[in-house]
Parts: structure tokens; C-alpha cells; sequence
């Protein structure tokens, strides 16, 4: 990557989400502009080719990240671990590409609703209202004022990041060149 002007059109930057509701709480990533800038030769390709080739070097660079992703998050019951998953996304005029690695927030047994919880942490919770529940026989009673206490931030994500952000850019150009030699052929 020394000489190689290409370098300049990649950006590695952090984010977070806060409402833990959203379509991803807490997430890592990387948004690359002037893609087809990095090599002339992507423009020779066809449409659907170009998006294929730009994805596959996309989830590469960030397959590192999403493996760190995932050691880093701690495990209670494996959910946040399963969690965590990487996309992809061209913007409409083909100039940028984005990465992602989150916390999957939708349905189902790997969504994680709790990750910014664990990630960013919490300030001491109190019940607001008294209810019972019931879990694997065990009957469990929670009474209106009841402390659950604070719940100490654990940036499991930023820490993936920040292990990786430096790396992403140069394995993204690296995969995007490869990737569009193979194309080529």
C-alpha cells in the first residue's frame, strides 16, 4: 500500500448505536467511498459482476473483525456471541460501499436485544412495576422499587474495532484488487 494511491478512498470509522431497538444497536464497520476509483479496471465489469466483486472484498476485510467481534462479546447463555453478524451494502450510485459487523436485532433465537446493555452499560434500574414469572420451574417474583443495580459497560465491539481498524482498509483494497483479477480473467 506504500505508493498506491488507492489507500485514500478507504475510511474505517466506529459506530454505535443507543436504543438498542433499532435495526442494530451496536455496530463496527467500514465505509468505502470512490470505489471505482481504487482500480479502472472495475469499471470494465458488468453491473452485477461489479456489486459481487466489491461484496466478496467487502465481507474478506471485515471477516477479522467479525471473528473478534464475536471472542471479545462475552458469553452468558451464547446469545450475543451468535448475535453478531457482518453485511453489506453499495450505495445506489455504485460510490460506496458499506461494511458492517452488529448485533442482530430482529426476530428470532439470534437476535440480541440486550448488546447495548452489555456494551454500553447501564445506571442503576429499578422495577417500575411488580410481576412474577416463571422460568424452568422456578417461580420468580419482582416487587415495584426493587434495585437491579448497574450494569458496568462492556465496549466488546469498540474493543474488535479498534483491534482492526487499521487492517480493514488495506485488507478490503487487497481483496478488491484480487478479486477483480479474478473477474478479469
Amino acid at each position: 500500500m506504500g505508493n498506491d494511491p488507492s489507500h485514500k478512498y478507504a475510511q474505517s470509522t466506529p459506530r454505535t448505536g443507543g436504543s438498542g431497538w433499532g435495526k442494530s444497536a451496536t455496530s463496527s464497520g467500514v465505509s468505502v467511498t470512490g470505489i471505482s476509483e481504487i482500480d479502472k479496471r472495475i469499471e470494465a465489469l458488468a453491473e452485477d459482476v461489479r456489486q459481487k466483486v466489491v461484496k466478496r472484498a467487502m465481507m474478506s476485510a471485515l471477516k477479522d473483525l467479525w471473528k473478534d467481534a464475536k471472542s471479545e462479546a462475552p458469553v452468558h447463555t451464547g446469545r450475543l456471541r451468535k448475535s453478531i453478524s457482518r453485511r453489506f451494502k453499495l450505495s445506489n450510485n455504485g460510490e460506496t460501499a458499506t461494511g458492517s459487523v452488529y448485533s442482530y436485532q430482529g426476530r428470532g433465537s439470534r437476535a440480541a436485544h440486550h448488546a447495548w446493555l452489555v456494551h454500553e452499560g447501564s445506571t442503576i434500574r429499578v422495577a417500575d412495576h411488580t410481576w412474577v414469572r416463571r422460568v424452568k420451574g422456578t417461580t420468580y417474583v419482582t416487587v415495584r422499587g426493587q434495585s437491579f443495580g448497574r450494569i458496568l459497560p462492556n465496549p466488546f465491539m469498540r474493543r474488535a474495532f479498534r483491534q482492526n481498524q487499521h487492517s480493514i482498509k488495506g485488507a478490503f483494497i487487497k481483496a478488491l484488487r484480487e478479486a477483480v483479477r479474478k473477474a478479469g480473467r
